[in-house]
């Protein structure tokens, strides 16, 4: 590779064989101004501006050219003080190869390059539009015009106009910056293209947004990019219109619609509604990300796009973005995906899925696998497969989007439930169903406890005056070291927890055991069953003896992570002893 040269301005052209001894002067014109030359590359340096002269002028020829030409040449660049050198084409001059071979060898990288395509054989102008391709690509050369004269006119005698054939080799830049677009979402290239900073800087944008998988910025940013009413591209472009239109059919699939008499200026992020439209746009960003094979980009979204589907269908409108409403249909998702698969102690649970249920479980658990992987860049121990089985049956089930069924709520339906121990004070049940007014009772108990939970939701009901609640009661043989007993406990309990729309655990009361009991039944409800849960303590002020003694006096309650809301527990409570 040559020496990077930055400072360096050449003229390049080829020369062919001479067909009389010496060569007559040609009038060249470029706009008014005209210039004698009997070489149109000396004619072409003449007519352009001293501040766009070419320090040196580059002649490619092959023997017989040389031999024929380059005397005079020379003799011509001397009188314009022109540097010149003659780099030779040796062997066939059919050999495409060669002639780009010895041609991008002899351009300095990072040079300024002016081109003449009008002398030499006549396939060399189409050689030097791929030299200047490859020149720009990877050798950082800048070019600072590409010209032609076209030496057939009207009269013999007429000048010769020099046209500048620039924009043409602008246009297939313009072409190749379209097509990356098209096939990466990378508006970059077209960017570099662009002169008005403002629009260059809003392409820019857009394309780290999309390129980032950041659908409602692409969107807004979309939006504001067609809402221009300013050029994109130069006036001297050729087929300036139609290479407009065509960048702006690639822009409008990912605008976003403004909300209702609003100017796209004034829009925040947090002002776009999620409608079916919306969901429809985000859509057609995940199809563009598959397509292109963009896969980490496409699943990522995808699954986010599933949580948006589901609060569209709960008709979230402006709330879609909240990290506390994403967060509830993503747990819902979760909670049934781990339903789905079965894990144990729950099968009995699985078994209440209905057949949409199970699709979306399915639907979840595959994107998000394959998101996982993708995301966290296959880093464990099992082999990222592109054509995995999953994945490609996450892409077939992505282009049927349109006949999914909507997913019916999961579990719930049987209002708040409580989680309770009760050892040797059963007041403490009593305090905790009395504050919580819940429809059943989870009551974690020994054999000598058992028969105390009876009395304690009796005198609850006096005191609220509901009816009774509906009691199980998980029975510890052994309530001080009966870890074992935990996974049966856990299974007779899942569908309860299941069926709650709510969970409230008291972590007072019975043994230390019974205690991790609750604990874990909270935590399987939350994590495993997706299921809101409130977990609190009861305060006792009163000595223990009177505790035990009085035991129907209401304590104090102190919840750790939020109170639940008393419409939702009386409300629950009162429709499920109806049912």
């Amino acid at each position: 590779m040559s020496d990077v040269a930055t400072d360096r301005h050449i003229l390049l052209s080829s020369v062919g064989v001479l067909r009389s001894p010496e060569r007559s002067a040609i009038t060249y014109s470029r706009g008014n101004v005209e210039a004698d030359a009997k070489f149109s590359f000396h004619g072409l340096w003449k007519l352009l501006p001293v501040e766009e002269q070419p320090s040196e002028l580059a002649i490619l020829a092959t023997p017989q050219a040389r031999e024929s030409s380059w005397k005079e040449i020379q003799e011509e660049s001397a009188k314009l003080d022109l540097k010149t050198r003659c780099i030779d084409l040796v062997g066939d001059a059919d050999d495409t190869n060669a002639f780009l071979e010895t041609a991008a060898a002899n351009i300095p990288e990072g040079c300024d390059l002016t081109l003449n395509v009008t002398e030499g054989l006549r396939h060399h102008a189409f050689l030097f539009y791929a030299l200047v391709l490859y020149l720009t690509t990877f050798r950082r050369v800048r070019i600072r015009g590409v010209w032609y004269c076209r030496m057939e006119t009207e009269n013999r005698d007429d000048s010769k106009p020099i046209i500048d054939l620039t924009p043409v080799l602008e246009l297939a830049h313009w072409f190749h910056a379209l097509a990356v677009f098209r096939e990466t979402g990378s508006m970059r290239q077209i960017a570099g293209l662009v002169a008005d900073r403002g629009i260059q800087r809003q392409l820019n944008e857009l394309s780290q947004f999309f390129m980032n998988g950041l659908p409602v910025e692409t969107g807004l940013t979309a939006t504001r990019l067609l809402a221009i009413d300013r050029p994109v591209l130069p006036s001297h472009l050729p087929l300036r219109s139609e290479i407009e239109r065509e960048l702006k059919d690639e822009i409008q699939p990912l605008a976003a619609a403004l909300p209702e008499n609003q100017s796209i200026n004034k829009v925040m992020k947090g002002d776009v509604v999620l409608t079916r439209t919306e969901l429809e746009r985000q859509a057609t960003c995940i199809d563009r990300y598959l397509r292109t094979g963009q896969d980490n980009l496409g699943f990522g979204l995808m699954r986010e796009w599933l949580v948006s589907w589901l609060a569209f269908q709960d008709n979230a409108g402006g709330g879609w973005l909240k990290k506390e409403s994403r967060g509830k249909y993503e747990q819902a998702l979760r909670g049934l995906d781990i339903v789905h698969r079965g894990r144990a102690p729950w099968p009995e649970v699985r078994a209440l899925l209905s057949d949409a249920q199970q699709e979306w479980a399915q639907r979840w658990n595959r994107v998000t696998s394959a998101r996982n992987a993708l995301q966290h860049h296959g880093m464990d121990a099992q082999e990222f497969k592109p054509d995995s089985k999953g994945m490609r049956k996450a892409k077939e089930d992505w282009w049927e989007r349109e006949n999914w069924a909507s997913l019916p709520p999961s579990g719930g339906g049987h209002g708040p439930l409580l989680i309770a121990p009760i050892g040797n004070t059963p007041g403490v049940l009593f305090s905790a169903i009395v504050h919580t007014r819940p429809a059943r009772v989870l009551a974690v108990c020994s054999e000598d406890t058992a028969s105390a939970t009876a009395e304690a939701v009796s005198k609850a009901s006096e005191a609220t005056g509901d009816p009774p609640v509906e009691v199980m009661r998980l029975t510890m043989t052994n309530p001080h070291t009966g870890v074992d007993e935990f996974t049966d406990l856990l299974r007779q309990a899942s569908l309860w927890l299941y069926s709650a729309d709510e969970v409230r655990a008291s972590l007072t009361g019975g043994t230390s055991l019974m205690g991790v009991l609750v604990s874990r039944l909270s935590r399987l409800a939350s994590n495993e069953l997706q299921r809101p849960v409130h977990e609190f303590l009861l305060i006792d002020h009163r000595p223990p003896q009177q505790q035990r003694n009085e035991p129907w006096q209401l304590g104090e309650i102190h919840y750790f992570n939020g109170e639940p809301s008393v419409e939702l527990s009386k409300g629950d409570a009162e429709s499920d002893v109806e049912r």
